[in-house]
C-alpha cells in the first residue's frame, strides 16, 4: 500500500497547480506538461471527433422560431382628385422551423488545457466552426383593403454563419498507474455561440393583384430579428450531439490513454523500486 501511495504523490507532482496550456505559441514550451499532452492527444483525435459529432448531429433539425408584424400597405385606391379612397394594411409573419447543415459544425482546434493539482479536474476548450447552416419555413399575409381581406403564403429562407463559437468541457482525469498514463472522462460539455450572422435571407411570395401592397423587404426584416432567438435555439441543438461525440470517443478509446512524460515516468519507476 505505501509503494501505491508513494507512485500516486509523484504522478500527481506532475501537475502544476491550475495551470493552464495553451495551443497557439506559447504551447511548444508547454508541451511537455500534463496540459500540453492533453491538447496534443485531443487535436490528434479530431479526425474521429467530428465525424462522431456529424453522425451525432440532428439534420434537419425541427425548431419553432417566429417573428410578426404589421404594416401600411399604401393607397389601394387613389381618389383621381387627390388624397386616398381606400387604403390597406397588412398583417404578415415568417416562421423559421426548418433547419438543415448542422452536420458541418465541427471543432477546428482545441486551444486549452487547465488541470487542477490533483488532476482529477480537467477543463478542455475548442473553437467551433460550421459549414453552410441553412434554415427555412412559411411565410404569410393577410391584406385588408376596403372591406376585403385576401390570405397570401409563401416561404423564406436564411443561411446562417457561425462568427464566434466556443466549446468548454469539463472532464476527470484516472490515472493508470500501471502504464503511467491518464485516461480522460468527459463530464460536462458547454457550447456558446457568442455570435452568429444571418445572411443570403429570401422571400418568396406572391402578394396578389392588390396594387401597393406589402414590401418583401418587411419580411426580410422580420427573419433578421429573429437571429437572437435562432441563435439560442441552434446553440441548444448542438449542446447534445457534441457532448455524445466527444465522450463517446474518449470512452471507445479513440482518445488514448495519455502517456506522462519520460522523465516524471522514470521517477515514478524509481519510487517503485524504492
Amino acid at each position: 500500500m505505501r509503494v501505491t501511495t508513494a507512485l500516486l504523490t509523484v504522478l500527481l507532482g506532475l501537475a502544476e497547480p491550475s495551470l493552464s496550456y495553451g495551443s497557439d505559441s506559447s504551447m511548444t514550451a508547454s508541451s511537455g506538461g500534463i496540459g500540453g499532452l492533453i491538447l496534443k492527444a485531443l487535436n490528434q483525435a479530431r479526425p474521429k471527433i467530428n465525424p462522431a459529432i456529424a453522425q451525432s448531429m440532428p439534420d434537419p433539425l425541427d425548431i419553432h422560431v417566429g417573428k410578426s408584424g404589421k404594416a401600411d400597405a399604401g393607397c389601394i385606391i387613389p381618389n383621381p382628385w387627390g388624397g386616398c379612397i381606400c387604403r390597406g394594411s397588412a398583417d404578415y409573419s415568417v416562421s423559421l422551423n426548418d433547419v438543415t447543415g448542422l452536420k458541418g459544425v465541427h471543432v477546428t482546434n482545441f486551444t486549452n488545457a487547465s488541470v487542477s493539482a490533483d488532476m482529477t479536474a480537467i477543463t478542455v476548450e475548442a473553437d467551433l466552426a460550421d459549414g453552410d447552416i441553412m434554415l427555412k419555413g412559411p411565410a404569410h399575409a393577410v391584406i385588408d383593403a376596403c372591406q376585403i381581406s385576401q390570405s397570401e403564403s409563401g416561404h423564406a429562407s436564411t443561411h446562417a454563419r457561425l462568427q464566434k463559437a466556443h466549446l468548454t468541457a469539463a472532464a476527470t482525469g484516472k490515472l493508470d498507474l500501471l502504464h503511467a498514463c491518464i485516461k480522460l472522462n468527459f463530464t460536462k460539455i458547454t457550447i456558446q455561440l457568442n455570435q452568429m450572422s444571418i445572411h443570403n435571407t429570401s422571400v418568396k411570395i406572391n402578394l396578389g393583384p392588390i396594387p401597393g401592397s406589402i414590401d418583401v423587404g418587411s419580411f426580410v426584416d422580420l427573419v433578421a430579428k429573429e437571429e437572437p432567438e435562432l441563435t439560442k435555439d441552434v446553440e441548444h441543438a448542438v449542446q447534445g450531439p457534441i457532448s455524445k461525440a466527444m465522450t463517446n470517443t474518449a470512452a471507445k478509446g479513440d482518445i488514448p490513454c495519455i502517456p506522462i512524460p519520460h522523465g516524471s515516468a522514470l521517477q515514478a519507476q524509481e519510487v517503485l523500486l524504492v
